[in-house]
């Protein structure tokens, strides 16, 4: 079963600068953005280099919608015309109140590698009750480490390859979502196939307690 990501609000979080990434991490960032525009959903991500510009550029470059969360209050214009910025919304909230912003506006999140940011967008993820993929492998021992706080972790594999699902602490699980952490040698539909599949489980799940 095809499964589709049209309507829905797709966040991209990852490391803004890109000398801790690789040209492969950020080609595959690209593809991801534009995955999402031809899966007709928009993308939501934060304004700054790296993964973030990758994505957007990706999103942008196929004709899709690009939501840029900044954590500033005004943009020069140069800055918007050079950094594929799409729709911004300039927050003023600085980089912490950014991330409850862009957490709170989307339907589910995935991480390209990143650091200690990214590790906090994941567990607002977690905490809001909305899938989150995490996506390893990228940079090495400087990925965000989301495998090792997992708990009741269950292991799938997809295409040959685990991919890890689990919580990141001992709350009700109707309370929040799992957070699944994949290798980075998967492609970038079935990363996405893997955030949508958990995504559809949650919303079934929902509207059948409701």
């Amino acid at each position: 079963m095809k499964l589709t990501a049209k309507h829905l609000k797709i966040g991209v979080f990852g490391h803004g600068n890109a000398r801790h990434l690789t040209k492969s991490t950020l080609k595959w960032a690209e593809a991801f953005g534009g995955l999402i525009a031809s899966a007709s959903a928009s993308l939501y991500t934060g304004g700054g280099a790296g993964v973030m510009l990758a994505a957007r550029r990706g999103c942008l470059a196929h004709g899709g919608t690009v939501i840029s969360v900044n954590p500033e209050i005004e943009l020069c214009g140069r800055a918007i015309s050079s950094h594929f910025l799409g729709n911004i919304i300039a927050s003023g909230q600085g980089t912490l109140g950014r991330v409850h912003l862009l957490t709170q506006s989307i339907d589910l999140g995935f991480a390209i590698g990143g650091g200690a940011g990214t590790l906090l967008e994941v567990i607002m993820c977690y905490l809001l009750a909305k899938p989150a993929v995490v996506v390893d492998g990228f940079q090495g021992k400087i990925d965000p480490c989301v495998a090792k706080i997992l708990s009741r972790a269950e292991e799938e594999v997809v295409s040959g390859v685990p991919v890890l699902s689990g919580y990141i602490d001992a709350k009700n699980v109707d309370l929040v979502c799992p957070v699944s952490v994949c290798p980075s040698t998967l492609s970038p539909e079935e990363v996405l196939n893997i955030g949508l599949t958990v995504w559809l489980a949650r919303r079934d799940k929902t509207h059948k307690r409701g």
